[in-house]
């Protein structure tokens, strides 16, 4: 197996751009947007799955960002999470299609099995930052953030300074009350690439906790 591409169909999928306070940290985004979810989204909630992504600044105002909500009924992501099961069943020794299963537990709001099979891909691909990355993610999205921050911090002293290895610690360390860290992170990642609004997003959630 070479590559997987997994995706719902454009007809089944909700999405709507909405303004959110920029100043609100990955947590709290999250909590928000679920609250006023269903305002756009015709289903019980509990019948869906949700995702969304910080597009950049509003025309709102600089204390806005634009968020880009995606929601479709948990079924559609339930039945190609069962075919990636059962490719991983026919191959567990196979990186892609454990990875594409861990990514679409995630998007289906089953981060703990997603943090299990994030694992198994990381022992398949040990020397693949971008999946001990996402292990890191995920695990600040359980509030599980000791963890994420010994991943991260390893990560930053085995391949350097990297934009998201910063950004996702910079969400660990706040959440764990050590913001005088995660403010330095935070510069750290906007020293890095300036021009990268994660970057200066993370740094105004790092400052709004100092």
């Amino acid at each position: 197996i070479k590559d997987v591409a997994v995706a719902v169909a454009g007809s089944a999928v909700i999405t709507k751009i909405i303004d959110v306070s920029a100043g609100l940290s990955d947590d709290a985004m999250e909590a928000q947007i679920n609250v006023e979810a269903d305002q756009y989204i015709p289903y019980p909630l509990d019948e869906v799955a949700i995702d969304f992504e910080v597009q950049g600044k509003s025309d709102r105002g600089p204390d806005q960002v634009e968020v880009l909500l995606a929601a479709c009924r948990r079924e559609n992501v339930d039945t190609r999470v069962e075919v990636l099961e059962a490719a991983v069943a026919l191959a567990p020794d196979a990186l892609v299609p454990t990875v594409a299963l861990a990514n679409a537990l995630t998007v289906s709001s089953r981060a703990r099995l997603a943090v299990d099979v994030l694992r198994r891909a990381v022992v398949l691909a040990p020397d693949d930052s971008n999946l001990r990355n996402n292990l890191a993610a995920t695990l600040v999205r359980l509030h599980r953030y000791d963890e994420a921050r010994e991943i991260l911090e390893a990560l930053i002293e085995a391949h350097g300074p990297q934009l998201n290895f910063l950004c996702n610690l910079t969400n660990a360390l706040i959440s764990l009350r050590l913001q005088e860290q995660g403010v330095a992170r935070a510069r750290q990642a906007v020293a890095l690439l300036p021009q990268a609004h994660l970057a200066w997003r993370a740094l105004g959630n790092a400052l709004s906790y100092h």
